[in-house]
């Protein structure tokens, strides 16, 4: 495994150019040498960005870590906890053009399970995170050893734990659809 950082700061979200730089100056010079599997991985709002990038791009992206990531705002994540979760809300989900959010939802709603063309997401989260609510709407839908919560808030000591726990799963998946 060879690791790569992108330098993804907040301007490339607000100026939605992140996915793009990615598809630029990641992507195709990691083909050129070779590689023929990709996973993205990102912490809360770099989670996010992984998980937008694999919307993004059909059949780039192998697998997502996501952890911790911000999945919504308050208004997002009630009105699909409402609905009686992800697998009721995406029957009557609505996004209007550039309501990224939703849109990323739904995009989850269809991937959901596991669907062609679609990565393979595993979720983190510490069960006192910020963002925990969105977190279990995600992880009701997931298979469950694609799924670590460990005790922890929006910080570092519990990602790091999640990383750490996380490779050995999704190597042995990897292993298993090879």
């Amino acid at each position: 495994m060879d690791l790569v950082a992108v330098d993804a700061r907040f301007g490339y979200y607000i100026g939605k150019t992140l996915g793009q730089r990615i598809a630029t100056d990641v992507m195709p010079p990691a083909r050129a040498h070779g590689y023929r599997s990709f996973w993205l991985s990102g912490v809360s709002m770099g989670g996010l960005g992984a998980l937008i990038y694999a919307q993004q791009h059909p059949g780039e992206v192998d697998g997502v870590l996501a952890i911790a990531p911000f999945l919504g705002d308050s208004d997002v994540i009630k009105e699909i906890e409402q609905a009686g979760g992800l697998a009721k809300w995406k029957a009557i989900g609505v996004a209007k053009p550039g309501d990224y959010q939703r849109e990323l939802w739904l995009w989850l709603g269809r991937c959901l399970p596991q669907a062609k063309r679609c990565p393979r997401i595993f979720l983190g989260f510490g069960s006192g995170d910020r963002f925990v609510r969105a977190h279990r709407l995600l992880a009701a839908v997931l298979p469950p050893d694609q799924v670590i919560e460990v005790p922890g808030q929006h910080e570092w000591a519990p990602w790091l734990r999640i990383f750490e726990l996380a490779l050995p799963r999704m190597f042995q998946s990897q292993r298993l659809k090879d």
